[in-house]
């Protein structure tokens, strides 16, 4: 059974991937540095609450959806994030 820090990890990762969302883009869009997120997804810094919060809106999530190990993920449409007040749907 996995942590929830390693659980949310591992499902960040997964949107990511799942989603194609480019890590560049995100960061730019949540105003931290590319830096931050690549050690977020890694593991070794850990997620504030607010930039957790701040991550769950972007995906249009909530954040016990983040850290649930029972997250399915289903894909219906490509995501692009072309500017900082773009929200991203997933469904």
């Amino acid at each position: 059974m996995l942590g929830t820090k390693k659980t949310l990890i591992k499902n960040l990762n997964n949107i990511f991937e799942a989603y194609r969302i480019d890590k560049r883009d995100f960061c730019i869009s949540l105003g931290v540095d590319y830096v931050t997120i690549y050690r977020w997804l890694n593991g070794s810094r850990t997620i504030s609450f607010d930039y957790l919060d701040k991550i769950a809106l972007k995906l249009n999530m909530k954040v016990c959806d983040l850290v649930n190990p029972k997250l399915k993920i289903t894909i219906k449409a490509n995501i692009f994030i072309p500017s900082k007040n773009v929200k991203i749907t997933v469904r």
